[in-house]
């Protein structure tokens, strides 16, 4: 398998109904959770991209994306299925590994 199709589709929303903003909240006081989800898959040996809605809140997290030196992908806001499929044929990925909002604290090596 080529690890250049091989992506690591990190999946975040601002609109979240159980916890607010979640995306942009600290992690370890330091820095906002987006940004130190994204720095934990930049230390895999795959592309992360990260995937939001088409919703004007998420162009907070487009700034990140671009600060953090990653492509993203923006789709479906109620169809996250769909967003991450049209993730994955735009980045023309053959396997994508799922990265939720939910487990930013995944292991990079799993």
């Amino acid at each position: 398998m080529n690890p250049e199709k091989i992506k690591i589709m990190l999946i975040h929303r601002i609109g979240s109904k159980r916890l607010s903003n979640k995306p942009l909240r600290k992690v370890q006081g330091e820095t906002m959770a987006v940004q130190y989800h994204i720095r934990r898959a930049k230390r895999s040996k795959y592309e992360p991209i990260l995937c939001i809605p088409e919703d004007p809140e998420s162009n907070q997290l487009v700034g990140i994306a671009k600060s953090e030196g990653i492509r993203y992908f923006r789709g479906s806001y109620k169809n996250v299925t769909k967003r991450i499929y049209d993730a994955a044929v735009w980045a023309n990925a053959d396997v994508i590994v799922r990265g939720t909002g939910d487990d930013i604290l995944i292991d990079v090596q799993l």
